[in-house]
């Protein structure tokens, strides 16, 4: 009796082991419906690990939320990402300045928002979602925005990591027949600015051993609006995406501290939707380092603006003045072209008119190679630009600096491919999603083909009989 109760009473301390193990590491929370104050008071009971989840329905919130727990927070179901849908759970930010969700993310757990349609009930909202601190990188998904005219910034992206997938970003604000609007909506879509090591190694393509190092942007939709800003060492990925219109879009130079270090943009749809968008071109670059291929470019041309290139470089600080100085000879501060290793280059490659001296700067050529369309052509394809005025006055050129052959390398065939990459396994393995991506099929058509296998969606209601 004694060894039949002693076994009864190891059994019972581990069923309640695993129960409460089991809620504190899968508890799924209901908000009562989809106001600001139901979600809060979902969240206060949440705890890290948990998920919130968000009814379907509309609400207008007057006021965000800020959570430092490490939670998903989702709708609960997946919407249709337009902007006239009404299905799924929709959100409308008339917070003013505010953001709507501040997430603050940790190591213990993945912090993820996703199934939600962000809709702005202000000609001027604020940021619609921030990440920040340390951590595990957070994940965004199925999620759709809108985006007038006036917005500043959309998505905040201020940790080192992270996948953003399925998501479509829109402007709805139209410039008017032959307005030629300029902007038509937010300065920034996804600001990446993860304040990392700019002068540490490369982990582009499969070097991202782990594929925590950058920021993946992957089988989303930007109409009329601008893509992303890759800044304070931004590592970022950017692939398989559709993008119409864009308004801008690059990585960010020296005048930040130390700007984007390389970006990948590979196997995405640029075209021209909307005749009445100044496109300046397809993306800017203005430091670092990165790489173009299997892209689907269109001619970037329509009756606003005529011809303009498909890609263009500057190197900044030879007509801005910026906190390194201007720029007299080459290697500019953190220019197109260059990037580090993790050594100290010795002599130091950086001109001695650029502060502070940056001594593991070192070439690290732009590649571009095997992409297609009618944007895709010599004429086309590259071209340098420079502030107007020249707030240096020395009368020196980027395209003098940023040098073919030199700084970067390009091709109509694939005759300029990267020495050595390899793209990282697409898609990521963090988006849970079981199939592959085809190099072939630019855009979203060539993403996670061979299977309608979604990210799984956390367990609800559950319980233990």
């Amino acid at each position: 009796m004694k060894i039949s109760k002693l076994i009864g009473y190891i059994f019972a301390v581990c069923l309640i082991s695993f129960v409460f193990s089991f809620r504190v590491e899968a508890a799924t929370i209901n908000a009562a419906n989809c106001s600001s104050s139901a979600v809060q008071t979902a969240v206060n009971s949440a705890s890290n690990g948990d998920t919130v989840i968000i009814p379907n329905g509309s609400c207008t919130w007057t006021s965000g939320l800020t959570i430092s727990k490490q939670i998903t927070i989702q709708g609960a179901n997946v919407p249709t990402r337009t902007h006239t849908a009404t299905d799924g759970t929709t959100i409308y930010h008339n917070a003013g300045s505010s953001v709507l969700f501040a997430f603050t993310i940790g190591s213990s757990y993945t912090t993820t928002i996703a199934n939600l349609r962000l809709l702005a009930s202000t000609s001027t909202p604020g940021t619609f979602v921030t990440m920040s601190g340390t951590g595990n990188p957070p994940l965004m998904h199925d999620i759709y925005f809108d985006l007038p005219m006036g917005t500043d910034l959309v998505v905040d992206w201020d940790v080192v990591g992270g996948v953003i997938w399925n998501c479509t970003f829109e402007s709805i604000t139209s410039g008017g027949a032959g307005n030629c609007a300029d902007g038509d909506t937010a300065n920034d879509n996804i600001r990446h600015l993860p304040n990392s090591n700019w002068d540490s190694a490369d982990t582009t393509g499969t070097l991202d051993t782990t594929g925590t190092a950058n920021l993946y942007i992957e089988n989303c939709i930007f109409i009329n609006c601008p893509t992303y800003d890759c800044d304070s060492g931004c590592r970022l990925v950017f692939r398989h995406n559709n993008v119409q219109s864009p308004t801008t879009g690059g990585s960010h130079g020296p005048t930040s501290t130390t700007g984007g270090r390389y970006t990948e943009i590979y196997d995405n749809i640029f075209n021209i939707a909307d005749a009445d968008v100044d496109v300046q071109r397809y993306n800017w670059m203005r430091g670092g380092s990165g790489l173009f291929t299997g892209n689907s470019f269109q001619a970037n041309t329509t009756s606003c603006h005529g011809a303009r290139s498909t890609l263009q470089f500057i190197v900044e600080s030879l007509t801005r003045t910026t906190s390194h100085g201007c720029c007299t000879s080459w290697q500019c501060f953190h220019q197109p072209g260059t990037g580090a290793n993790g050594t100290v280059q010795s002599p130091s490659l950086l001109s001695p008119s650029q502060t502070p001296d940056d001594t593991y700067q070192m070439s690290d050529p732009v590649y571009i190679w095997g992409n297609s369309g009618t944007g895709n052509t010599v004429a086309l394809l590259t071209s340098t630009n420079d502030d107007s005025p020249d707030q240096c006055g020395n009368g020196l050129l980027s395209a003098n600096f940023f040098v073919s052959g030199r700084d970067y390398f390009v091709s109509t065939d694939s005759s300029a491919a990267k020495p050595g990459w390899v793209r990282y396994a697409c898609p990521h393995p963090l988006t849970g999603l079981k199939g592959s991506c085809d190099p072939s099929t630019p855009g979203t058509a060539g993403y996670n083909a061979g299977s309608s296998v979604g990210a799984p969606s956390p367990p609800q209601n559950l319980s233990i009989q």
